[in-house]
C-alpha cells in the first residue's frame, strides 16, 4: 500500500531549499541520490503526486539527518494512515448517483436493523421498530433488492455488500437531504428519547481553516473506528440501531478570500 505523510513531505522539502540555498550545484537529482531513490520518484514525492511505503518511509529516515521528536512525528502519522487506509478497504464505494437512489435514513436503517438478533423478516415488524409507514418501508426493501444491495431470498436476509462509503468530493442535493434527514433525527431523539440512551455532547473551537482537511480525515477515522469496534463487541447482542453525527460548523461568518 502508498501512503501519504504531510509531515515527511514538509521536511523533505525544507532539506532540499536548505542544501540548494548553502549549495547553488546541488540539485535534486543528488538529493534522491542521497536518500537512495530515483529523482523522478522524489520528485512526485514531493510534489504530493505519489504516496510511498512504509519500507520506502524507512528508507528515507534512515538517510534523512532528523532529530528523534521529528521522526517519531512521522511514523505516528504514518501509522494513522495506514489504519486509516486498513478501515476505509472495508467499506464499500457506491458512486453519487447510486446515492440519489437511496439517499433517505431509512435504507440504510434497514440494512443495519438486519443484523440485530431478534430481527425478523417482516415488513410490518421493520416498519414498527423503525416508526415508518408501512408503504415507504416496502418501496425500500423493494429497491435495496432491485440495486442489489440486499438479499431477501432466505429468512435470514443479508446485506450483499460492506458498508457503503458514498464516493463524493462536494455537496449534492441528495448528500445534504440525507444530512437534514439525520438532524431532524436528532432533534427528534433529543425530545422524545430519555438521556440514557442518547448523548448529544459539543465542543467550540478557533481553528486555522487551512486544518479542515486534516479535521475532516480523522472525524472519518474516528467514525468507523467507532463503528469497528462496538459493532465487534456487540456482536452477539445487537439489539438496536444507533446513528452517530458529528457536525463541525464554523460559528462565524466566513470571509470570503
Amino acid at each position: 500500500m502508498n501512503y501519504q505523510s504531510p509531515i515527511l513531505i514538509s521536511e523533505l522539502q525544507n532539506i532540499l531549499v536548505e542544501r540548494c540555498r548553502k549549495n547553488p550545484a546541488y540539485s535534486l537529482r543528488t538529493f534522491a541520490k542521497s536518500l537512495a531513490l530515483s529523482p523522478s520518484y522524489l520528485s512526485q514525492i514531493i510534489s504530493g503526486k505519489r504516496g510511498f511505503s512504509a519500507q520506502t518511509a524507512e528508507k528515507i529516515l534512515d538517510h534523512l539527518d532528523l532529530d528523534k521528536k521529528s521522526k517519531i512525528k512521522i511514523f505516528k502519522e504514518l501509522n494513522g494512515e495506514m489504519v486509516n487506509q486498513s478501515i476505509e478497504s472495508k467499506y464499500k464505494k457506491v458512486d453519487v448517483d447510486l446515492f440519489e437512489e437511496i439517499s433517505d435514513w431509512y435504507y440504510y436503517a434497514i440494512l443495519s436493523l438486519i443484523e440485530t438478533k431478534d430481527f425478523k423478516a417482516d415488513v410490518r415488524w421493520i416498519a414498527a421498530r423503525l416508526n415508518v409507514p408501512l408503504a415507504i418501508i416496502k418501496d425500500a426493501i423493494h429497491k435495496l433488492s432491485k440495486l442489489n444491495l440486499l438479499d431477501t431470498t432466505n429468512e435470514q436476509w443479508k446485506q450483499k455488500i460492506p458498508p457503503i462509503k458514498v464516493d463524493n468530493k462536494y455537496s449534492t442535493a441528495a448528500t445534504r437531504k440525507y444530512q437534514k434527514n439525520l438532524i431532524q433525527k436528532a432533534l427528534e431523539s433529543l425530545e422524545n428519547d430519555p438521556y440514557e440512551v442518547r448523548d448529544a455532547t459539543s465542543c467550540t473551537m478557533a481553528i486555522d481553516p487551512s486544518l479542515l482537511p486534516e479535521a475532516r480525515r480523522r472525524i472519518s477515522l474516528f467514525r468507523r473506528k467507532l463503528m469497528e469496534d462496538l459493532e465487534s463487541l456487540s456482536k452477539s447482542n445487537q439489539t438496536e440501531v444507533y446513528n452517530l453525527q458529528l457536525q463541525f460548523y464554523p460559528c462565524t461568518k466566513v470571509r470570503e478570500k
